[in-house]
């Protein structure tokens, strides 16, 4: 395979500037929100969002966003509680992309 041949495949996976801009402002959208509220302070880039290679999705749903909420808390009804608030905050933020998810397990 050419070198060029290579940059045009990486380039058709790749995500475009505003896709970048996109994820990250969803991420900025999604940590302000768990801060503000007070679930959790220290909320990290994970996954390929994390190291900077998430390619294209190849579904029309697009890419995934992982991230990672660190919480010094070892309680386990702590935890359950925290993960009933961020799902509630997710609820609020992306209903349309909830009811999409809710509606894909029940297939």
């Amino acid at each position: 395979m050419s070198i060029k041949t290579l940059k045009n495949e990486i380039e058709k996976i790749s995500l475009t500037s505003f896709q970048r801009d996109n994820v990250n402002e969803h991420f900025n959208k999604i940590s302000n929100e768990i801060k503000k509220q007070g679930i959790a302070n220290n909320i990290q880039k994970q996954g390929s969002f994390g190291r900077g290679t998430v390619i294209k999705g190849q579904e029309s749903d697009g890419f995934d966003l992982d991230i990672a909420i660190l919480v010094n808390n070892n309680n386990a009804s702590r935890a359950n509680q925290l993960n009933d608030s961020i799902m509630s905050l997710l609820k609020k933020l992306y209903p349309e992309k909830i009811m999409l998810i809710e509606k894909k397990q029940k297939l």
